[in-house]
């Protein structure tokens, strides 16, 4: 992890609601225990992963959906209809999840585009004139709770290979932080000064910007 990462996970720490990243990450290893219970019950003689990977998704989802007792949890249609997400909401912060396999990478989605705007922040401005600029959310951030999928061949399904915590491009082609998720608690342990945070998110934009060499 670089430095600038380090201060962007700082940053996050300090604004994110630990409880809510311990429920995050308690519903789906939750929902993976429960599909994997599932999947072993009802399903003998044909093929198990894909009813599997659906019964984690919407599990994950109706765990996350439930947070909504004790944090802002909001149901979206995605566009076009058919489908749908989980936004969840701390302070400045909005978090969503995504399942992947270790190879894959996110598909394309008009919904992850829209919800990933915010970190248009930590991105050098292209402008086009005949485009609207991204909105000026000033210290706003999206990040994305990442549940990596073990091997459909592997015998252990009843946890995530993986669980990270990621802040996506806007675009998705990649990430300014991408961390397993014991990484970042640590850092909620850190005692940090309300001034020193704010003040930091300036010129940690900048830092980003340049970061990317885009600018």
């Amino acid at each position: 992890m670089t430095e600038l990462q380090e201060r962007l996970l700082k940053y996050i720490a300090f604004h994110l609601d630990r409880e809510l990243l311990l429920a995050v990450e308690d519903s789906v290893l939750s929902a993976y225990k429960a599909a994997h219970e599932d999947t072993e019950r009802r399903i003998k003689h044909t093929p198990k992963s894909r009813y599997r990977s659906q019964v984690r998704r919407y599990l994950i989802d109706e765990a996350l959906a439930a947070l909504g007792s004790r944090y802002r949890s909001q149901v979206h249609a995605t566009e076009p209809r058919g489908e749908h997400y989980i936004l969840l909401c701390s302070g400045n912060i909005t978090l969503s999840h995504i399942e992947l396999h270790a190879s894959s990478k996110p598909r394309a989605a008009k919904h992850r585009k829209l919800i990933s705007l915010r970190n248009a922040v930590l991105e050098p401005q292209n402008f086009d004139f005949w485009k609207p600029s991204p909105p000026d959310l000033e210290d706003s951030l999206h990040v994305v709770a990442t549940v990596i999928h073990p091997n459909p061949k592997d015998s252990a399904q009843q946890r995530p290979a993986l669980l990270s915590l990621t802040v996506p491009f806007t675009d998705w082609s990649g990430n300014h932080l991408d961390v397993p998720l014991q990484e970042v608690y640590p850092f909620f342990d850190m005692e940090e000064e309300s001034n020193q945070v704010d003040t930091a998110w300036p010129s940690l934009k900048i830092a980003l910007r340049k970061a990317e060499g885009r600018e």
